[in-house]
């Protein structure tokens, strides 16, 4: 068995925590934990779980109204529906082991025990983990292996150039036109536009025009283009494409208040970008998270574990059962370049 976190290396040359010298250096080195973003939380429709999974369901558009000429016949229709059923996983932390009289002799400012508790911290944000593979559409580290990736219109994911539901379709996987200030712009009034023409069910729009125009709406890019985003979104002049002078940056004046630029540091391709709208007066949103139980710990100590009797040594891990699900892919939309 290796050494667990925060065992005594009585070697005089290595320097570890039990050295009050290297305190003001290293006190806080690692001691890091990102609290939840409000940018994300705003991405995910929250579920109560009542069982071992739980059921997404959505009405189809009743039919549009037509003329009835004089002698016609009574015609009737039914109600559409999509569902979409979502399974409840089992997510946590690893073990984190220490003997008894580490935890007790260490000299760091933060105990081992409390570096520990940093991992469930973690595991009380797993949407930062778990939002990029939701993105992408893979189940690579933090969704579990074989998750299904469906979607209220079927196993496209929640990015696609053929969304189809009762006869409609709707693209929302968009090809950029390049990663300049002028291009992000060209592909930000092409993403408008396309939000204009969504369609419910019936073929009738899904937003109206205004709605649109005066919605919020939350970039999410790469470190990678925040600087040309910076420059599409927030320079007052811009030079454009086959000009000589920079003229007013008429997209800062129209969308500036409404757009909310977000780097989200895990992306890893460097060239694409996302859009969401985050006004929603209703709960519709792209992704979803159901909680089945809350957050539970499990603690190894003499008290509790033989095993912890016997080798003194002592531990603790978080464990959360969450349902993850791609939620309404009307409200989402990708540029790949």
């Amino acid at each position: 068995m290796s050494d667990p976190i925060g065992a005594v290396l009585r070697d005089a040359t290595a320097l570890n925590h039990f050295y009050p010298e290297l305190e003001p250096t290293l006190a806080m080195l690692f001691a890091r934990f990102n609290e939840e973003q409000s940018w994300q939380k705003d991405l995910f429709r929250q579920e109560t779980v009542t069982g071992a999974y739980y059921t997404l369901h959505a009405w189809m558009s009743p039919p549009n109204p037509s003329p009835f000429p004089r002698g016609q016949a009574i015609h009737s229709s039914g109600f559409g529906e999509l569902t979409m059923q979502v399974a409840v996983e089992n997510y946590k932390t690893d073990l984190m082991r220490w003997h008894r009289d580490d935890l007790a002799d260490s000299r760091a400012p933060l105990s081992l025990r409390a570096q520990a508790e940093l991992g469930m911290k973690r595991l009380m944000n797993y949407k930062d983990f778990v939002l990029q593979e939701l993105l992408l559409g893979t189940a690579s580290t933090y969704l579990t292996p074989g998750f299904a990736f469906n979607n209220i219109f079927g196993g496209t994911g929640l990015f696609s150039s053929s969304h189809s539901y009762n006869g409609q379709t709707w693209d929302n996987s968009q090809p950029g036109s390049g990663t300049s200030a002028a291009a992000l712009i060209d592909d930000l009034w092409t993403l408008i536009k396309n939000f204009q023409g969504a369609v419910d069910s019936e073929g009738n729009p899904y937003f109206t025009a205004s709605e649109v125009e005066e919605a919020r709406y939350c970039i999410v890019i790469p470190d990678d283009l925040l600087q040309a985003f910076s420059q599409a979104l927030k320079s007052e002049f811009l030079l454009e494409g086959g000009a000589t002078a920079p003229s007013s940056n008429y997209t800062r004046t129209v969308f500036a208040a409404q757009m909310q630029l977000k780097v989200y540091q895990r992306l890893t391709d460097a060239n694409n970008w996302y859009i969401f709208r985050t006004d929603i007066g209703t709960n519709e949103r792209p992704f979803a998270e159901g909680s089945r139980e809350g957050f539970r710990t499990q603690n190894w100590t003499e008290s509790n574990s033989d095993d912890s009797r016997k080798t003194l040594y002592e531990g603790i891990r978080g464990v959360r059962r969450i349902a993850y699900a791609i939620g309404n892919p009307l409200y989402a939309q990708e540029v790949t370049n």
